[in-house]
């Protein structure tokens, strides 16, 4: 447990919008939306698809970062 009240506002703060977002997509998901998910910076995930690799990386680090 964290004893220390500071210490936990700083976590509330820090994972706040990382759970609400997450919250949202299974919450989307679950409706069983099928178009794309807009998030709040204008990108969207499409469910079933991947997402892009990035130019640099080998086969190796695209098959691990899927798994």
């Amino acid at each position: 447990a964290i004893e220390d009240p500071f210490d936990k506002s700083k976590l509330l703060r820090r994972f706040t919008l990382r759970y609400m977002l997450l919250d949202n997509i299974f919450h989307a998901v679950e409706l069983g939306v099928r178009d794309r998910i807009i998030l709040v910076n204008n990108t969207y995930i499409i469910p079933g698809n991947f997402p892009n690799n990035m130019p640099d990386e080998t086969e190796i680090s695209q098959t691990i970062k899927r798994m």
